[in-house]
């Protein structure tokens, strides 16, 4: 069954996720539960329509744990902006380059 249906169902994970590793992971869960649930299995071709269903409801798992990731993401993205000090003012970044200005002045003006 795995050599006669895994080029379909991956094409079918590829042409719905965003990447090809992902495509992977979800043909790859589809075919552990096919194992795990083995006396389930149709016989002949039904099967693969069966593994069809399951790589849809993996699929549609999947992108709700990405969901639920990336909304996470911002949250805490959020969260640590205001545990950061805000970013330095030009004025502050030009306050200090004149020190090392100076101080390449001197040096310059030591080799003469």
């Amino acid at each position: 069954m795995y050599r006669r249906t895994y080029k379909q169902i991956l094409g079918y994970a590829l042409r719905r996720c965003s990447s090809p590793e992902d495509a992977a992971d979800v043909v790859a869960e589809t075919y552990v539960i096919a194992w795990r649930r083995i006396t389930e299995l149709p016989d002949g071709e039904a099967d693969k329509l069966w593994l069809y269903g399951v790589a849809r409801r993996v699929l549609a798992n999947h992108r709700r744990s990405e969901r639920r990731r990336l909304t996470r993401h911002t949250e805490l993205t959020d969260e640590i902006a205001h545990l950061l000090p805000p970013p330095p003012t030009t004025v502050s970044r030009t306050a200090w380059a004149k020190p090392w200005t100076c101080s390449r002045t001197a040096i310059a003006n030591c080799w003469r």
